[in-house]
């Protein structure tokens, strides 16, 4: 059904859904997968932060030294970004999200189940 909007646009109203949209089924999945992906963003770059004191240690860093570790790890980041995306249009946005899915998640799963818990 369509209504006219000032300036001559024609516009779809879809009737029986909230706000005019209507969610494709299994969107509801995607939306949950988009989630998890964005999480898995944030986790990633969270973890340079916590490691700071660790490598400033490590390394013998000093305060001015820290922002370039933080620098390096993000250009890196940005980086393969970039690579994913190009990867992504290559050879199809399902593919390679599945892979830097199995790439992330995979080696990472084993390794929480096998760090000692405290007593």
């Amino acid at each position: 059904m369509y209504h006219r909007q000032i300036g001559g646009e024609r516009s779809v109203r879809s009737s029986g859904t909230c706000g005019g949209t209507a969610m494709r089924p299994g969107g509801a999945v995607v939306l949950a997968l988009v989630c998890a992906a964005q999480f898995m963003v944030v986790l990633d770059v969270s973890v340079i932060n916590v490691a700071l004191p660790s490598v400033q240690r490590a390394l013998g860093f000093g305060e001015a030294g820290l922002p370039w570790v933080v620098n390096a790890y993000t250009l890196t980041f940005a980086g393969f970004l970039l690579l994913g995306g190009r990867l992504a249009d290559v050879f199809g946005r399902r593919r390679v999200f599945v892979a830097g899915l199995a790439l992330f998640a995979g080696p990472a799963s084993p390794a929480v189940w096998r760090t000692p818990r405290p007593c």
